[in-house]
């Protein structure tokens, strides 16, 4: 979700912000790991995860993130009858202003 909320990329930049991609990964990472490492399993008090159960895990965290970056590219109407798009295609075409 934090990568699907942050804020639009400048034209012509790759990686915005390394930084927070790092940090997302390390929270995944500690997180898988509080569930697959004996130690921190018993420390926290949770029990071991199949293969299946962290995938489904995996595919239900990314939904929210995935519903985001799908309503941000879809044109809505400005009761105009124009529809005004973020970012998308260099000529979005006539009845579309471009914010």
């Amino acid at each position: 979700m934090a990568l699907a909320v942050r804020a639009p990329r400048p034209a012509g930049t790759r990686r915005a912000n390394p930084g927070l991609l790092v940090a997302v990964a390390a929270s995944a990472a500690l997180q898988v790991a509080g569930v697959l490492v004996g130690p921190l399993r018993e420390l926290l008090g949770t029990d071991p995860l199949g293969g299946g159960v962290l995938l489904a895990c995996a595919a239900v965290s990314a939904l929210p993130g995935l519903a985001l970056r799908l309503a941000r590219h879809r044109p809505r109407p400005d009761g105009d009858g124009c529809a005004t798009v973020r970012g998308g295609a260099k000529d979005p075409g006539p009845g579309v202003r471009r914010l």
